[in-house]
């Protein structure tokens, strides 16, 4: 390898981990704008919704899929 190889390679790097904490930031994001949208209108006395909550898990579980 060249030392410009070597030079590039974190930049690229770089940009792609960027990219992972930007999609992370969205799916974060995301979840909390669901979990509002389900729990602010009905109340503060449904935060134990079983059903709900079995709705961001699976949300959750397959976005890391």
């Amino acid at each position: 390898m060249s030392a410009n190889m070597l030079s590039e390679r974190p930049n690229g790097w770089s940009g792609v981990i960027k990219r992972i904490f930007q999609s992370l930031l969205q799916i974060i994001l995301l979840a909390l704008i669901l979990a509002a949208l389900i729990f602010i209108p009905a109340g503060s006395d449904h935060l134990d919704w079983g059903m709900a909550w079995i709705l961001l898990g699976v949300y959750i579980r397959a976005v890391c899929l």
